[in-house]
């Protein structure tokens, strides 16, 4: 016969253990997170909690599991996660070239910045002056 879990030995996770996340600042390498002194100062940690640790610039996050824990250190070990040391690269905002307003004499209309030349204009509502634009762009790519 196979065996079999009791009640005792299982429970919701959130009453059996704890789950901290902890910022960490750039340059903080994984060497220094297991380190059993890293996490010393923070009281109430004991086996079976989990820790995120998540670099300030999201440019990675480790899962500990907590394997020991007393006053004077505090013993990890990996679940699952990765530290990037590659640079993260950001696309830049398209610089803002149209505009849609609105004019009493022209309704919603849509004025190109540079020149300050009207595109459209007489449209019923911002909607359907941002559709135009949307469909405008697609066009001159």
């Amino acid at each position: 016969m196979a065996r079999q879990m009791t009640n005792p030995r299982m429970g919701h996770a959130e009453h059996k253990r704890n789950h901290y996340r902890c910022v960490l600042e750039i340059g903080t390498s994984v060497e220094e997170v297991l380190h059993p002194m890293f996490f010393m100062n923070i009281s109430g940690v004991k086996p079976g909690d989990i820790i995120e640790c998540v670099r300030e610039d999201l440019s990675g996050m480790i899962v500990l599991l907590v394997r020991a824990a007393d006053r004077t250190a505090i013993k990890t070990g990996i679940v699952s996660g990765a530290f990037f040391d590659d640079e993260l690269e950001r696309p830049e905002a398209p610089a803002e070239d149209f505009r849609t307003e609105f004019n009493v004499q022209d309704k919603w209309r849509v004025v190109r910045i540079s020149d300050g030349e009207v595109l459209t204009a007489d449209l019923p509502s911002e909607a359907a002056a941002k559709k135009w634009l949307t469909n405008h762009r697609k066009t001159i790519g």
